[in-house]
């Protein structure tokens, strides 16, 4: 699989195309030069408003950027949304495209330059994942013209530039869509380096739960898939089950993030996550149930799928592949054929077989797997053309470039079409997404007159509140009596009351169910009083549990070298 057998093996360089990438460095800078070209607008400004998720993330960014900085390296309260009533984001959403984006904050007017840095961040994502799969490509073909090619496929590919960046402004995914690559090149490096690739693939997947979770559901069960084929054209196993040992340490890495996530989803409205709009099965094709959009990705569909198709199918009937290659166009086609079926109304009923994987909210949501299969396809396509007779270079002349500039068109012209707003908008601090308002934020925030952050609502005292950070507020009471006090945060389990006061105690519980505004039961007395939103036991087992992650990763990379000493010494 590694070293290709003389049918499909490596032109010699002698066009000038092989000779501009003779440099190693080359291709990267191709790469970069063009996702900078294709994403001018975007890192000049920032993601398009018009994008669904880009308010949103503009309005995190903001916040998180700013925790992030005073101190708080894992900020999953933020505390200035929905009206200063907090939010619990971050408990729940994947943290790591948005750590990226901060640490370029120092560069940046803070939250007023939130949005183009995530402009700035997905440029970024966009060049890190091309060149991942020119990595991926390149350990396959060993041809550096056909994986550069696989390369500008993925990067210009509609679902990935136009629907996930400039009509949707799918941030998170965008990450998901930089990493995925990595972790197919390093089941190749598996095969010659065993602990250098169970690194590689650990962390590299481990950035994808950290990323985007829908996207957890789509792209390992390909990585195993891939490790099987691989494993089984190469006849080692050892490939395969490396690669699962280090799927394991990756979950394990992710579990600060994957810890709450899993453990805290029934503290916020998850039904907002599914029910409604995003109610999985009326994003099947063919439904008939689509509110705007469907024109748009029928036509990514149709596009992407028709030219791995065209593309496979010319290639398997004339060429004379290495087997391994042959095997992985086949797997392409079959893949591809799998997936354009559960993407319509047609498989329904499969997916109700399984609710887990309903949670990817959007069936075509596996347009992310079907992109790197059709960078795969064309890197093999390209690979053989490059190799065969002169009739078939003229195919490849024919073929490859006008794919490149049809995908360079229909992004064009979906654009153009869709007119992303590329306006700059202020950060304001608005209301978070329906699934962490975690109750009726206009009424609990009109608990509290002329912008006060803190009352008494019986008993008769004075309090002033002094936020120290977003999960630590500090109150200053003097109470003639028993009383009750409400502060300008929603309640979330884990605030807990510390009184520095004598003998009285305090007690932190929830308004109400509606307005469940941070209400905290204290004693007569003059006192200073300590609200904080202390580390869970979910975060508290999460670290431990990632940590268990790296010392696994230790392990098998320990194993492995080991392993290929002892290997050494046999040959």
């Amino acid at each position: 699989m590694h070293q290709p057998a003389s049918s499909s093996a490596t032109p010699a360089p002698t066009s000038s195309l092989d000779k501009m990438l003779a440099s190693r460095f080359t291709p990267f800078l191709i790469l970069l030069f063009i996702s900078l070209c294709v994403m001018v607008p975007i890192w000049l400004i920032g993601l398009p408003f018009s994008g669904h998720d880009a308010p949103t993330h503009a309005r995190w960014q903001a916040i998180f950027a700013e925790q992030f900085w005073g101190g708080e390296l894992y900020p999953r309260w933020l505390g200035d949304i929905n009206k200063g009533l907090g939010s619990p984001a971050f408990f729940i959403y994947p943290p790591l495209p948005h750590i990226v984006a901060a640490l370029l904050a120092p560069l940046s007017d803070g939250a007023a330059w939130a949005q183009q840095r995530l402009g700035i961040a997905s440029t970024l994502a966009l060049f890190t994942g091309s060149a991942g799969a020119y990595l991926w490509l390149r350990e396959l073909t060993r041809e550096r013209v056909s994986a550069l090619c696989g390369a500008l496929v993925f990067l210009l590919s509609p679902y990935h530039l136009f629907l996930d960046t400039y009509h949707r402004a799918a941030y998170a995914e965008l990450w998901a869509f930089a990493w995925a690559p990595f972790s197919l090149w390093a089941i190749h490096v598996i095969a010659r380096t065993p602990a250098r690739g169970v690194v590689i693939y650990t962390l590299a997947t481990a950035a994808l739960a950290l990323s985007h979770a829908p996207s957890c559901l789509v792209l390992p069960p390909v990585y195993v898939a891939y490790a099987a084929l691989l494993s089984y054209s190469a006849k080692r196993k050892d490939i395969f089950l490396w690669t699962c040992a280090a799927s394991a340490a990756a979950i394990l890495i992710a579990g600060a993030y994957l810890a709450t996530a899993l453990t805290h989803q029934s503290y916020i409205n998850t039904a907002a996550l599914y029910t409604g709009f995003f109610e999985f099965d009326r994003w099947l094709l063919l439904s008939g149930r689509w509110q705007g959009g469907e024109l748009a990705i029928s036509g990514i569909t149709v596009v992407q799928f028709g030219a791995l198709f065209l593309l496979g199918v010319l290639t398997l009937r004339s060429a004379p592949l290495e087997p391994g290659h042959r095997l992985l166009m086949k797997a392409a086609l079959a893949g591809s054929v799998f997936m354009l079926f559960m993407m319509t109304i047609v498989a329904a009923p499969l997916w109700k077989l399984a609710p887990i994987a309903q949670k990817i909210q959007f069936p075509w949501r596996l347009l992310t797997a079907q992109t790197m299969l059709l960078a795969l396809v064309v890197a093999l396509y390209v690979l053989w053309a490059r190799g065969a007779a002169r009739p078939a270079r003229s195919i490849l002349h024919r073929l490859t470039l006008p794919l490149l500039a049809a995908l360079l068109a229909v992004n064009t012209g979906l654009i153009f079409l869709g007119k992303p707003a590329f306006e700059r908008h202020p950060v304001a601090d608005g209301i978070d997404v329906p699934e962490y308002r975690l109750g009726n934020v206009s009424k609990t925030a009109a608990l509290f007159e002329n912008d006060s952050n803190v009352r008494v609502m019986s008993g008769q005292a004075t309090a002033r509140l002094e936020t120290l950070s977003a999960r630590h507020l500090r109150i200053h009471l003097d109470a003639a009596s028993d009383v009750r006090i409400v502060v300008r945060q929603f309640f979330y389990p884990g605030w807990q009351c510390i009184d520095t006061g004598t003998p009285a105690t305090c007690r932190v519980s929830s308004l109400h169910a509606q307005t469940p505004a941070l209400a905290i039961d204290a004693g007569a007395g003059r006192r200073q009083i300590d609200v904080v939103l202390g580390k869970t036991q979910s975060e508290r087992t999460g670290i431990l549990v990632s940590a268990g992650g790296l010392l696994l990763l230790a392990l098998l990379c320990l194993a492995a070298h080991i392993g290929s000493r002892r290997a050494l010494r046999r040959r």
